[in-house]
This record gives C-alpha cells, structure tokens and sequence, in this order.
C-alpha cells in the first residue's frame, strides 16, 4: 500500500473532492460523510471499503478534515463457534430467570 503524498491533491470520485468544489461548505463548517473502496484513497489492491468523513473548518482556517477509517475484513480461517452457555453467561441477571428451563 502506497500513502498519498502530501500536496498530490484529493482523488477525483470521493467524498472530499465533492466538499471541496462547494465553498459554502468550508465557510459554514458544513459535514458530509461516504463510503469508498480503499483503493480510491491509497495505491493498493485491497477491496475494503473506507468510510469517509468530511469536515469544514470554518472560514478562518479555509480548510478541509478528511478522516478515513477502514473497516476491518472478518478473517475467513476465524468462525466463532456459539453455544447456549455462552449466551447465557452474556446476559443480564435480569434475563436469565426469563429462559425456559429444560426437563
């Protein structure tokens, strides 16, 4: 995975670049927020999808907050088993009086 270089410019089809062609956004701290492959953002081949946040800063900064954040993929070797005992020991005292008892 290669980062973006500073100053190299926001990628075309995100978020981001969307906020920014609107000035009004940064001048009223207007939000937005978007889903994008990872791939958008950084040269990679990864699928997973990056949630986006937007922020303006206001007009005295004149700037943009951008903040990523990639939602980690379920790992395909890991399946996690359940059973009733586990359900139980995760419930509320308050709940486990209201299951069935078994005979």
């Amino acid at each position: 995975m290669t980062w973006p270089k500073k100053n190299s410019g926001v990628p075309e089809g995100t978020a981001t670049y969307r906020f920014n062609r609107d000035p009004k956004n940064l001048a009223q701290s207007k939000r937005m927020a978007s889903s994008a492959l990872m791939d958008v953002w950084f040269d990679c081949r990864d699928t997973a999808y990056v949630s986006e946040e937007v922020a303006g800063l206001g007009p005295s900064y004149g700037l943009t907050l951008t903040i990523l954040v990639v939602e980690p993929q379920p790992d395909p070797e890991y399946e996690e088993e359940e059973s009733e005992e586990d359900d139980l020991e995760n419930m509320l005292p308050s709940d486990r009086w209201r299951q069935p008892r078994e005979d």
